[in-house]
């Protein structure tokens, strides 16, 4: 209740004091790692995930709080490890957990990792044309493949086809292919 009231340190203070008498309580541990990831403590917030963690190791949502812990604090093949381990336990929203993969990868230059992971969050919740620029984006300008960049902007056209947006994007990578009409009938859709 205190962090939907975004109390974080009064949480704190009481998974503090409940940790002092229980220290094997995963739950509590995660509700003082949530609040210090929100009060900017990443290390201490690290810390109590991985308490959590050893409690219970596979709790996807200690994997998923602890790799953003990591991710905060730059720590990418951490956070990459972290998602991995969310998403084998079931992570929901899976998108999320990609998301942060897909950063990461970026971050360390592995990007056809990156594309892979952009292209699962794609497809486990393709909920806005929005989540499609970065893929399209890193498919045409790092990775070089102007196939799956196509790929990705016509599933944008498909499920979004009044969104100015999807069409925008498919027509980039026509221009990119060197395909000026059918840019041309994309800008003009």
């Amino acid at each position: 209740a205190l962090l939907d009231a975004n109390e974080c340190v009064l949480a704190e203070n009481i998974a503090l004091s409940t940790l002092a008498v229980k220290s094997d309580y995963r739950d509590v541990w995660m509700i003082l790692g949530y609040s210090q990831l929100q009060l900017n403590k990443l290390a201490e917030a690290e810390d109590s995930f991985r308490a959590a963690k050893k409690i219970d190791s596979v709790k996807p949502e200690v994997h998923y709080l602890l790799g953003t812990a990591h991710f905060l604090q730059n720590e990418f093949q951490d956070t990459i490890s972290e998602m991995e381990l969310a998403l084998l336990y079931n992570f929901e929203p899976a998108a999320e957990a990609y998301k942060k993969m897909a950063e990461s990868h970026t971050a360390l230059g592995q990007y056809q990792e990156a594309l892979a992971a952009y292209e699962a969050m794609v497809n486990v919740d393709p909920s806005s044309i929005t989540l499609f620029k970065d893929p399209i984006h890193l498919a045409i300008s790092q990775v070089q493949d102007l196939d799956r960049a196509e790929t990705l902007a016509q599933k944008g056209v498909t499920l979004f086809p009044s969104e100015s947006l999807s069409h925008t994007l498919l027509a980039e990578v026509y221009l990119k292919k060197g395909e000026s009409d059918l840019a041309n009938d994309s800008i003009q859709t």
